[in-house]
């Protein structure tokens, strides 16, 4: 049965932002099977359901996270610590808590339901060894009017080769499965600071040969930086303290700007962070803009204190920035909205439909799916809705700071 055949619902709304179209006043949207079927102005049509005062946006896009940290009622550690001090502490962290692999699972799939609920209808998640793919699932079976797509990269890491080619083993095995018409997989290359060059490279032909996405977290802090070029400094202590192997393999032999290089001759390259990019390096992202994106992290990016995001940069050099909030052991929610205020309320340099795009259509781009992150015939029919009576599209945009989020709406 076709969009046609099946009876729409109807939603009239002060303001509807399409996101990849121009902004309607007065309109209605019409929905059926999950699917957005027409957005259009509003013309005395009936049989609709009068949201009244309220902005229709797509359902957000959180682009990067890690579910597994879900269980933590507040982050580790203390904001305005370095990477290189944090990362001791989560390993403490989990350490103490010797979670077993159901709370491990009831953890994530905890995770999930608040995404849901804040408004998020697709999610980038790196899945850790064991990601529990059946129970999530099963959520997802039982949660059938309010889906959520998830894009889960297989995260592999290690400097030993016994521990790369177990978890390359396990990706594998994922990847193979193939996922459902919710759960697509990916694969991710952890850091430079994990993943050595030849690992990188593994995880690289694995994406171009299952035509898969790739998630790397890269140029995140000074230290890592100082680590795979120097191969000292704060980070390098962390790791002989933590008695990790392999350590004589850094300085790396290749250079950030080159490992951007490998990464787009995947199908599809996210860059996770991107706090400390130098202008050639975004440049080199620019140059391959079909197939790279940078993750921005608002939140986490202010717990560790870093420098001025270079996100205003990488958007004027044409670079897809999407985002994400990364995990509850670096940011209080997993709330994208939030991530959308912060940048409001700390970035006025940025233009907020700029913002929303980024929580939005560029997210979804970055991940590959198309029919999310924006309003238009064929796309996912999940809507994040706005309380504002803004009279003009001008103050829609000055006041979508003060906006309140009311429900996500989603017919299936």
């Amino acid at each position: 049965m076709s969009l046609s055949e099946v009876a729409p619902i109807n939603y009239r709304a002060r303001w509807i932002v399409p996101v990849a179209a121009p902004v309607v006043h007065d309109g209605v949207i019409s929905i059926a099977s999950g699917r957005i079927v027409s957005v259009e102005s509003y013309r005395g049509q009936s049989y609709l359901s009068d949201l009244g005062d309220v902005a229709i946006l797509p359902g957000l896009v959180n682009a990067h996270t890690h579910l597994e940290f879900s269980d933590l009622a507040t982050p580790i550690g203390t904001a305005g610590m370095s990477i290189a001090d944090w990362l001791p502490e989560v390993v403490c962290a989990r350490r103490q808590q010797q979670l077993t692999q159901d709370q491990r699972t009831a953890a994530i799939l905890k995770g999930i339901d608040e995404v849901v609920r804040t408004g998020t209808a697709l999610l980038g998640e790196i899945a850790t060894k064991p990601w529990p793919y059946e129970a999530v699932v099963a959520q997802q079976s039982l949660a059938s009017d309010r889906e959520l797509r998830i894009v889960a990269f297989c995260e592999v890491l290690g400097l030993s080769p016994g521990r790369q080619q177990e978890l390359l083993d396990w990706a594998e095995t994922q990847i193979a499965g193939g996922g459902n018409d919710r759960i697509a997989f990916g694969i991710s290359p952890h850091a430079p600071y994990s993943v050595p060059p030849a690992l990188l490279e593994s995880c690289i032909d694995r994406a171009r040969s299952r035509s898969i996405p790739l998630a790397i977290h890269l140029a995140e802090s000074l230290e890592e930086r100082r680590f795979i070029e120097s191969g000292d400094g704060p980070l390098r202590e962390t790791f002989e303290s933590l008695g990790l192997p392999g350590l004589e393999q850094y300085p790396l032999a290749i250079t950030i700007d080159q490992m951007i290089q490998r990464v787009a001759t995947a199908p599809r390259g996210l860059l996770v962070h991107g706090n400390y990019l130098s202008a050639d390096e975004i440049q080199t992202i620019a140059s391959h803009h079909q197939r790279l994106s940078v993750v921005y992290c608002p939140r986490t990016h202010a717990f560790f204190d870093h420098a001025p995001h270079p996100v205003a940069d990488l958007m004027a050099a044409g670079v897809r920035v999407a985002l994400g909030t990364d995990s509850r052991a670096s940011n209080p929610d997993l709330d994208l909205w939030n991530e959308v205020r912060h940048l409001l309320r700390h970035r006025q340099d940025l233009d907020p439909r700029d913002v929303v795009a980024m929580a939005t259509r560029h997210g979804a781009d970055a991940l590959g799916q198309p029919t999310y992150g924006r309003l238009q015939p064929g796309s996912d029919g999940h809507l994040f809705v706005l309380k504002t009576a803004a009279a003009t599209e001008a103050s829609l945009w000055e006041t979508l700071l003060d906006a309140q989020p009311i429900q996500l709406l989603g017919e299936r």
